[in-house]
């Protein structure tokens, strides 16, 4: 049998032929095919097609896939081959296609895109420098060319950058951009407004639990003391039945009551009781500038440590990319629940003091 038959299919029988077995080809369509085959019908097993100038043709083989190659690195490598190369991927005389589609989803892409525009897939692995994780939601980074770029391989005060990716996973962009000031430009003051405006729940939410207790702790007990001298003390009194006589006032704005005549008394009775109505405002908006003035420097003080702890504990590279997925990220189940578990609180803080 010619070595070219080898490991090809028997179009009889299905199997793989294999050296030294009984072969024979047929001289009508040249398919080789099994002696036992050929004799079982005393004829070619492609006879049916010879009608048609058929003429046998060895079927292609997969492509062997590289050693020690992820899919996501395979594709990493088809793209860079494709760049350094385009004519060898594209017929002669026709133009190159002004899309691609997302091996993830099958999605269009237009050409120079980094992210699927669907699914989010990564055309570019964060961390190219050491395997992917097949199967790993890689996170993107941004591209050169971009101000808020940061490379992968960055040193941010302790953790590579591309680790801080996978650790930050959601809006990892601006992130980074802020840990690379802090960390090269010794940048200081920072702002992060969606920390000032939920406070403990965006701690939770990031996974800083102990922080995130504290916010809502100090806010709960805000809520219990403005309560309590609500009920005890007579401006706080007031203010309630002031506030009472605005509501029922407003149902009645129809009927031709301005708005100065229900807002104003009510204005008047927060001003005469400031010490339980805007004191307590202003120590909540305090709270909540603290909050946003610290978020930034102490998520990436947890994320240098976290990531440098899991670098330290795992040697595997697929376990410490694992583990970092695990361990950073977002918990907006937490969060919700949290926020649960604070109403409920309030709504008992206020019945209790209301009976």
């Amino acid at each position: 049998m010619p070595l070219s038959y080898e490991n090809l299919p028997c179009p009889g029988c299905g199997e793989a032929l294999a050296a030294g077995e009984d072969i024979v080809t047929c001289p009508d369509c040249g398919a080789p095919q099994h002696r036992e085959c050929w004799l079982k019908d005393d004829r070619c097993a492609l006879s049916e097609r010879h009608g048609e100038s058929f003429v046998w043709q060895p079927p292609a083989l997969p492509e062997p896939e590289r050693a020690g190659e992820t899919p996501l690195q395979a594709h990493i490598n088809r793209w860079e081959e494709q760049a350094s190369c385009p004519s060898a991927f594209q017929p002669e005389g026709q133009e190159a296609q002004p899309y691609f589609f997302c091996p993830n989803c099958g999605r269009k892409n237009q050409n120079g895109s980094m992210q699927c525009e669907n699914c989010g897939y990564l055309f570019f692995a964060p961390t190219p420098n050491r395997p992917a994780v097949p199967g790993v939601p890689q996170v993107w980074i941004s591209g050169p060319g971009d101000p808020m770029y940061v490379k992968p391989e960055q040193d941010l005060g302790g953790a590579l950058a591309g680790d801080l990716a996978l650790f930050i996973q959601r809006y990892a962009r601006t992130y980074l951009y802020k840990f690379k000031q802090m960390a090269l430009e010794g940048k200081r003051l920072f702002f992060n407004l969606a920390a000032c405006v939920f406070r403990g729940y965006w701690f939770i939410f990031r996974k800083m639990y102990s922080l995130g207790l504290i916010f809502l702790l100090l806010t709960l007990a805000l809520n219990a003391l403005q309560t309590f001298l609500m009920t005890v003390t007579e401006a706080g009194r007031h203010y309630l039945a002031v506030y009472a006589q605005t509501q029922q006032a407003a149902q009645s704005a129809a009927e031709g009551v301005t708005v100065g005549e229900i807002f104003g008394p009510l204005l008047a009775a927060m001003l005469d009781s400031w010490y339980v109505t805007l004191s307590f405002t202003a120590a909540h908006i305090a709270l909540g500038l603290a909050a946003g003035f610290i978020a930034d420097r102490l998520y990436y003080k947890r994320a240098v440590q976290a990531v440098g702890a899991l670098r330290r504990l795992k040697r595997d590279e697929a376990d410490f990319q694992f583990a970092v997925l695990r361990e950073g990220g977002v918990s907006v189940l937490h969060a919700v629940i949290a926020f649960m578990l604070m109403y409920l609180m309030r709504y008992f803080i206020a019945r209790m003091f209301a009976g």
